[in-house]
């Protein structure tokens, strides 16, 4: 059975993601940081109910899907997960 999914604050370490991977890259990631750093907002994923605050943060790690043959479409997923709002 699949797990209820909810919207998680990613805090000030979600943010600090966002900026670190858009710094630098090319014109619209500059242009894109821009935007984020001259609004208000947060950066929430969507997440099963009752992952811990420390999987959560783990930005650099793969996709965490268990067991793998539950992720046919994993590298999509693991980016469609993050949204900036």
């Amino acid at each position: 059975m699949p797990s209820e999914l909810i919207f998680t604050d990613l805090g000030d370490a979600g943010i600090d993601y966002v900026r670190e991977h858009l710094a630098g890259v090319n014109v619209f990631c500059t242009a894109l940081l821009a935007a984020v750093e001259a609004a208000p907002g947060k950066v929430i994923t969507l997440a099963p109910r009752g992952v811990s605050q420390e999987r959560l943060h783990a930005f650099g790690e793969a996709d965490c899907c268990t067991p793998r043959r539950a992720c046919s479409n994993s590298t999509r997923t693991a980016r469609s997960r993050q949204w900036i709002r």
